[in-house]
């Protein structure tokens, strides 16, 4: 059963976007490990001259980025995470772990 189930079903609120652990410094760190693993395979198939498998990784990178724009276009169209979820991707990057940016608005209400 999923987390937010069992808060639903104890009557507290439930997650509307996960950012803890790797979540915390990109969006999609699971395309980004997939995205270095294929990428990685190039690197060394490249090195025993096999270089065509560029195609491969390069295919995998277009379809997980159209993937990250599916997912993130329907996590805002639902009421109840569009706004935390808007916050989340202006603080956090897309794919790269980096560090969080403060918008302007969030750094005003903490001044």
């Amino acid at each position: 059963m999923s987390r937010n189930n069992k808060l639903k079903e104890l009557g507290k609120p439930v997650v509307s976007v996960l950012d803890s652990g790797l979540w915390y410094y990109c969006r999609h760190p699971n395309y980004f490990g997939e995205t270095l693993w294929w990428w990685g395979l190039v690197v060394f198939a490249w090195s025993l001259g096999h270089g065509w498998t560029f195609i491969g990784a390069f295919v995998n990178t277009l379809c997980l980025a159209y993937v990250t724009r599916l997912v993130e276009e329907r996590m805002l169209k639902q009421e109840s995470r569009a706004k935390a979820f808007r916050l989340y991707q202006k603080t956090t990057s897309v794919w790269i772990p980096w560090f969080k940016s403060f918008p302007s608005e969030v750094k005003n209400k903490n001044a």
